[in-house]
C-alpha cells in the first residue's frame, strides 16, 4: 500500500475523462473533486468529455493513443428524466483503464439541508478491461520498458521522474507477473539481449517491441506490445537493475561447468586469495556534437557497435577485496596531467585511440603485472569475459608470460559469474550516471574541453576506488558468489552488498559526511518527457 500511495501522490492520476460542471466555469479530470462540487451545489450540472489531447506527455504524431481531439459523452443532469422521478442527481465517474494500483476516490456526505430530496449521492461504476495485460496507460509502461531498456537514471533525466517513482513503477509491474501465464519460448531472444548487455550494446525499445509485434499478431494494439515485452524483460531479468536471477536453462548449464572448472583450479586453497582476479571493461560514449551544445544526453554508456567509445575504462579486482587501480583509455590528448591528479587511477591518452590489443597490453604492463604477479612467486588466475580481444592468442600469451591462467566466462553469463558485474558494475553506472547529471545541472559543461571531462571522469572514478578500498567485504562477497562458495540466498545477498555500496558511495570515504545521494530527485520540469513509440518508429 505504500508504494501504491507513493505512486497515486506522485503522478496524480487523473481520469481520461474531462469533468465540466455546464452551469459555472468549474472544470477537473479529477471524480472525487467532482462529486464534492456537486454535492455541495446540488443545482449544477455535470457534463464529461473525452479528452484525449490533454496529456501529461508529449506525444509523436500517428500515436494511436493521442488523436480524437474531444470527444462528447454524456450530460448528468438533475433535471434530467431519469433523475427528476427519483428526486436526486447522479454522477457516474467512469475509470475507463483501471490500473494495478488503489484509485482513491474521495465521498463527502451530503449537507443535512439537501438530503431529504436525495437518496444516492453518486453511482460509481468500474469498467475492468478484458484483457488485464493492457490495463495500465500507455504513457507508464512506456516509463518501465524505457527504464528496463536504459536503466533507471536516465529516464529519470529524460522525464523528470524520481528514481523512487519509477522503481515503484517496476516493482508494481513484477507483481503483477504472478496473475499472468507465459506460453512463449522466448529463451534465444532472452540470451540475445544478455550478450548486448555484457557488450554494453543497446537494447531498443524498437527491436523489442518489433518483436512482440510479430509473436503477438499484426493487429496488436500498442498497450498488449508495450506489456508483452515488460513481461518478457522481467521474467528473464534482463533490466539493467539485475536481481541476478535469470533461469535460462542454457545459461544455467554454462554456469554449472564453469563452476566446476573454477573451482578444480581453486580447490584445496592451492590458489592464494590475492591470485585471483577478475577484470572487465567500461565503455563510455560521447556524442561529440551534444556535447559541445551542452547537452545531458551526450553521455551515454551503452551504444550501437559501430560507434566507438570515447573513454574506455578497463576495472580489476582480487577476490580478496582489493579493488586494483582502473585505467581510463581516452581518444583525445591531455595538455598536462595536474600535481593534485589522484594515485589511484591511471589515465592514457592518444588521439587516434587504442586497439583492443594495446589496451590489454598496457593493462597487464602497467596493472596486472605489478600490483599482482610481481609481488608474488605464484600462479595466478584471471576471470574474464569472452569479448573485446580476451579470446586472442596474443593476450593468452602476455598473461601466460606472467604465469596467469585464464578462466572464459561463457557468453551470456558475465551477470552471474562475473565477480565485477554482480556488485560494483551495476552501482558504478548508475553513480557515473549521477555525477554527469550533477555536473550538468551545476553549469559544469560550459567551457568545459574534452580533456578536462577526461581529468573529471578520472576524479569519479577515484571516488570509487577509494570506497571500495574502505569496503573489501562487497569484492570478496562478490566473489563468493562468482564462485559458489556462498551459502544462501543469492538474490538477498547479491541486493545487499549493491545497496552498501551504493550508500557508502553516497558518502565522502574519509569523513563520513553528507554528500549528494545517488538516489537524488531530478528537478521538477511543467512537462515530463517520455518517448511513446507510435507504430514502433524510431
Amino acid at each position: 500500500l505504500d508504494v501504491q500511495k507513493q505512486i497515486m501522490f506522485l503522478f496524480c492520476f487523473r481520469l481520461s475523462e474531462t469533468l465540466n460542471c455546464k452551469s459555472c466555469t468549474f472544470s477537473t479530470n479529477r471524480g472525487d473533486a467532482m462529486a464534492n462540487h456537486l454535492t455541495e451545489r446540488p443545482d449544477h450540472v455535470c457534463s464529461m468529455i473525452e479528452d484525449k489531447a490533454k496529456d501529461v506527455v508529449d506525444r509523436p504524431a500517428g500515436d494511436p493513443v493521442s488523436g480524437g481531439g474531444f470527444k462528447p459523452v454524456q450530460d448528468y443532469n438533475s433535471d434530467s428524466k431519469e433523475t427528476n422521478n427519483e428526486n436526486g442527481a447522479f454522477v457516474p465517474i467512469q475509470l475507463n483503464r483501471p490500473r494495478p494500483i488503489s484509485t482513491q476516490l474521495k465521498v463527502k456526505p451530503l449537507k443535512s439541508a439537501s438530503s431529504s430530496f436525495f437518496k444516492p449521492a453518486m453511482t460509481i461504476t468500474f469498467l475492468k478491461s478484458d484483457k488485464p495485460s493492457a490495463s495500465w496507460s500507455l504513457v507508464h509502461l512506456s516509463i518501465v520498458l524505457s527504464s528496463l531498456c536504459h536503466g533507471i537514471h536516465v529516464v529519470s533525466r529524460r522525464c523528470r521522474l524520481a528514481p523512487k517513482a519509477i522503481r515503484a513503477l517496476i516493482t508494481l509491474q513484477h507483481r503483477s507477473l504472478m496473475q499472468k501465464t507465459w506460453s512463449w519460448n522466448t529463451d534465444k531472444m532472452a540470451e540475445w539481449v544478455l550478450s548486448r548487455r555484457e557488450q554494453q550494446l543497446s537494447v531498443t525499445e524498437y527491436v523489442l517491441l518489433t518483436t512482440a509485434r510479430k509473436t503477438l499478431g499484426e493487429n496488436t494494439s500498442m498497450e498488449e506490445c508495450y506489456s508483452w515485452t515488460i513481461d518478457f524483460m522481467l521474467r528473464h531479468d534482463l533490466g539493467l537493475q539485475t536481481t541476478t536471477n535469470n533461469k535460462l536453462e542454457n545459461i544455467q548449464a554454462d554456469k554449472r561447468m564453469f563452476v566446476r572448472s573454477l573451482h578444480k583450479k581453486i580447490q584445496g586453497g592451492a590458489l592464494p586469495y590475492h591470485c585471483l582476479g577478475c577484470m572487465d571493461e567500461l565503455p563510455v560514449f560521447i556524442n561529440t556534437n551534444l556535447f559541445l551544445r551542452q547537452n545531458a544526453e551526450a553521455f551515454q554508456l551503452f551504444s550501437s557497435p559501430d560507434i566507438r567509445p570515447k573513454f574506455d575504462i578497463i576495472v580489476s579486482a582480487l577476490s580478496n577485496g582489493i579493488f586494483l587501480p582502473p585505467l581510463l583509455f581516452f581518444t583525445g590528448t591531455v595538455s598536462a596531467i595536474p600535481d593534485e591528479f589522484p594515485d589511484n587511477v591511471l589515465l592514457e591518452a592518444r588521439n587516434e585511440g587504442f586497439t583492443d590489443e594495446e589496451r590489454l597490453k598496457i593493462w597487464i604492463d602497467k596493472v596486472w603485472r605489478p600490483h599482482v604477479t610481481s609481488k608474488h612467486n605464484h600462479e595466478s588466475l584471471l576471470v574474464v569475459d569472452v569479448h573485446r580481444g580476451h579470446l586472442t592468442e596474443t593476450f593468452k600469451e602476455r598473461l601466460a608470460d606472467t604465469n596467469t591462467d585464464l578462466a572464459f566466462i561463457p557468453q551470456g553469463s558475465s551477470r552471474q559469474l562475473q565477480p565485477l558485474e554482480i556488485c560494483v558494475t551495476q552501482v558504478l553506472r548508475d553513480f557515473l550516471l549521477v555525477r554527469w547529471n550533477q555536473l550538468v545541472s551545476d553549469g559544469g559543461l560550459d567551457g568545459l574541453m574534452m580533456d578536462q571531462l577526461a581529468l573529471t571522469l578520472a576524479c569519479w572514478f577515484s571516488e570509487v576506488s577509494s570506497t571500495l578500498k574502505s569496503r573489501r567485504e562487497i569484492l570478496r562477497g562478490s566473489f563468493s558468489l562468482a564462485c559458489g562458495t556462498k551459502q544462501g540466498n543469492r538474490q538477498e545477498e547479491s541486493a545487499g552488498m549493491i545497496t552498501a555500496l551504493t550508500k557508502a558511495l553516497s558518502q565522502p570515504p574519509d569523513t563520513g559526511g553528507p554528500k549528494q545521494e545517488l538516489e537524488q530527485e531530478p528537478a521538477p520540469e511543467p512537462v515530463a518527457r517520455v518517448k511513446v513509440m507510435g507504430d514502433f518508429e524510431n
